[in-house]
C-alpha cells in the first residue's frame, strides 16, 4: 500500500510542477501581448496653433496672449503676441471646437515678490496695441470667435471689431 500512496504523490507532484510551468510560460507569453494591447496604440491626432490677430485690419501687438479653449473638456493653450501681431502656440490641441479670447500678460518680472515666492500680478505697462480690441473678446464668456481645430497645422486669422 505504501508503493501506490508513493505512487500517488509522485503523480501529483509532476501534475503540479507541469501545472506551474505551463502557467508561468503562458503569463511570459501572454505578457508583451497584454503590454502592448493596453499601452500602445496609434497616436492621437494634434493640431498645431498659428495665426495672426487684427482689429479694423491693423495688426495688434501689445502685451496680451491668444487663448484657445474647449468649453467641453477644459483643454486650453495660450500664445503671446509678438509685434506684428502673430502668434503661435507651443503646445498642441486635440482636434474639436475652441472658443478663443484674449488675456493680458499680467506678470512683471520687476514685481516684488508675493510671500509665496512667485511674481506679483502687476497691470501691463506694453497694452498700448492690445487695448484697442474691445472688451468683449478679452472674455471666452463673450467672445464672437469660435475656432474648429484639425489635426496638422491650422492657421487662425482672428479680426476684432471695434
Amino acid at each position: 500500500m505504501s508503493f501506490s500512496v508513493s505512487v500517488v504523490r509522485l503523480v501529483d507532484s509532476r501534475l503540479e510542477k507541469e501545472y506551474f510551468v505551463n502557467s508561468l510560460v503562458s503569463l511570459v507569453l501572454a505578457s508583451p501581448l497584454l503590454c502592448l494591447s493596453l499601452g500602445c496604440g496609434p497616436p492621437q491626432p494634434e493640431g498645431i496653433v498659428e495665426g495672426k490677430l487684427q482689429c479694423d485690419g491693423q495688426a495688434v501687438s501689445g502685451n496680451a496672449r491668444v487663448v484657445l479653449m474647449s468649453m467641453q473638456t477644459g483643454t486650453a493653450v495660450a500664445a503671446d503676441l509678438d509685434a506684428e501681431g502673430v502668434f503661435a502656440a507651443e503646445k498642441r490641441l486635440p482636434p474639436g471646437h475652441y472658443v478663443a479670447f484674449l488675456v493680458p500678460k499680467t506678470y512683471d518680472e520687476a514685481a516684488p515678490e508675493a510671500p509665496t515666492g512667485r511674481s506679483r500680478a502687476t497691470k501691463s505697462k506694453d497694452s498700448a496695441g492690445a487695448s484697442v480690441v474691445p472688451r468683449k473678446y478679452w472674455d471666452e464668456g463673450t467672445s464672437p470667435w469660435r475656432v474648429d481645430v484639425v489635426a496638422g497645422l491650422n492657421d487662425i486669422q482672428l479680426q476684432a471689431d471695434r
